[in-house]
């Protein structure tokens, strides 16, 4: 008989300043947080050296980048708007 785990997932969510923490993208992952997700959100205004790190590793100014910046899994994603891109990816 097989058992079924439910894997915790660890999401990461990178915003620009607080304004964007309170955009749709954003509430739309944090009013999903439960028993299987762990979410933590990172201003890049507060944390100067995980901005700069970020640029580095993406190669590109993050002033670019329209949407906050998810990790999910170790991967970066620059273009996921909603939720139901994110499950998408989460499945993947």
């Amino acid at each position: 008989m097989a058992t079924k785990i439910n894997t915790i997932l660890f999401i990461v969510l990178f915003v620009f300043n607080s304004l964007q923490a309170q955009e749709k993208p954003v509430k739309v992952i944090e009013e999903r947080k439960g028993s299987r997700y762990i979410f933590k959100l990172i201003d890049l205004q507060e944390k100067k050296e995980v901005k700069e790190a970020l640029s580095k590793t993406l190669g590109k100014p993050l002033d670019s980048i329209a949407y906050p910046i998810i990790n999910l899994g170790g991967h970066l994603y620059t273009w996921i708007t909603d939720y139901e891109t994110l499950l998408s990816e989460m499945d993947n």
